[in-house]
């Protein structure tokens, strides 16, 4: 399935003209356009032709999913989903299959050799330019690269050298028995080369394929040797609820020790990654959102 950019006939010129493009493409959620108008065109050095909504890709399963938001330049790829609380409008949060889902895409991007950002609707909201340039430092990184870990199959070249060991033994058979004037060999430039070596060379090259026969066979099972690669990032624990997160974290949460600090008798754990994934409970029963939550 192409993505709408690639019916088009030229790249669009200019944020404005990306906006009549995809102005029916970004129908998901009214955050989406949101943030297509108010965050992506604010991205320093970004060009409209490089970003594209709804971008298709495969998953593990073997469907196609759509990322939101695909920004694709010969430096990196990122993909960016943007995840709300409550994407059904009920009121009560996301529900363990739609939590899976979700994490599921985020491995399958990930494992697809992607960058990706997720972002909620309040995040984004409350500090656009941040993730403008949240969104500029991604794309001064370097690409991680996916390294694919095949199997090696050496069984054409244990083929190969068993049958160069079978004419090997064939010409010294035949040398032992007649005079060198009448060992008739192949016109190949290979046997005609083993003819001039006389038998030092035949007993070197024998040892140097029993040698060949003895690596190959003890490594051949084995799979190739790859560098190290960079581990993915592990989406925090999601708790629905404040008293679900108390059981791992009794003092709450806070996003940083700044905000921690502005409530002098809090005793919250400053931890970014799950202030993050679980910023729906900052602010609850009409309170506004203020970096700690779950810590009275």
């Amino acid at each position: 399935m192409s993505s709408v950019k690639d019916s088009k006939d030229k790249d669009p010129a200019d944020w404005k003209e990306w906006k009549k493009i995809y102005q029916n493409t970004i129908r998901h959620s009214q955050f989406e356009w949101n943030f297509a108008i108010e965050v992506i065109p604010n991205v320093k050095g970004l060009k409209p032709s490089q970003v594209i909504p709804q971008h298709p890709f495969i998953g593990r399963d073997g469907r196609e999913y759509h990322m939101d938001f695909a920004i694709i330049s010969e430096r990196v790829n990122i993909a960016i989903e943007l995840e709300g609380w409550d994407k059904t409008n009920t009121g009560t949060g996301k529900t363990k299959k739609e939590h899976d889902d979700f994490n599921r895409r985020i491995q399958d991007l990930t494992r697809l050799g992607w960058k990706v950002l997720t972002i909620t609707n309040a995040q984004f909201m409350a500090d656009k330019l941040g993730y403008a340039n949240e969104i500029r430092q991604l794309m001064s990184e370097p690409q991680t690269e996916v390294v694919v870990v095949a199997k090696q199959d050496n069984s054409e070249v244990l083929d190969s050298i068993n049958k160069l060991h079978g004419t090997v033994n064939k010409l010294r058979a035949k040398k032992s028995e007649y005079p060198p004037t009448t060992v008739v060999i192949d016109n190949s430039e290979t046997l005609a080369r083993l003819r001039k070596s006389g038998i030092a060379g035949f007993a070197v090259i024998a040892v140097l394929i029993a040698m060949l026969i003895f690596t190959i066979s003890r490594n051949g099972n084995e799979p190739i040797r790859t560098p190290p690669t960079e581990r993915p990032v592990v989406s925090s624990q999601y708790y629905e609820f404040c008293k679900d997160l108390k059981k791992d974290y009794p003092d709450g949460i806070a996003e940083s020790q700044a905000a921690k600090d502005k409530r002098p008798k809090s005793k919250a754990k400053v931890d970014k990654s799950v202030y993050d994934t679980n910023v729906h409970l900052d602010g609850g029963y009409g309170n506004a959102p203020d970096g700690v939550f779950c810590d009275t």
